[in-house]
């Protein structure tokens, strides 16, 4: 689905990875369905029912994660620009990484 954009390979080898977290969300609600039957045929269900309830948590914890990956990148790269830490700067730089007290004007 993503090779047809005209993108470069290495954007869509990011798209692939990011979605591909999403993947272990299908384990997770599969187990989540395996202890869902075994709830229904539990001799104990009071019991039962955390088992489903545990997994049911996990499943949408790592949903809500998967899902938050795709805009981590952007969310971090906006606090770099914001304390000053942004790549693309091509000011004067020292060699400790700060600013020449030579290159200022009185």
């Amino acid at each position: 689905m993503v090779w047809p954009l005209q993108i470069t390979a290495y954007i869509k080898a990011a798209v692939i990875l990011a979605f591909s977290f999403r993947l272990v969300c299908v384990v997770f609600a599969a187990l989540h369905a395996v202890h869902l039957g075994r709830y229904a045929h539990a001799t104990d269900p009071g019991l039962a029912i955390a088992n489903v309830l545990v997994w049911q948590q996990v499943e949408l914890g790592y949903a809500l994660m998967a899902a938050t990956i795709l805009t981590l990148m952007s969310f971090i790269r906006g606090y770099n620009k914001a304390m000053g830490f942004e790549q693309s700067y091509s000011g004067k730089r020292g060699h400790g990484g700060g600013y020449n007290l030579d290159s200022y004007s009185r």
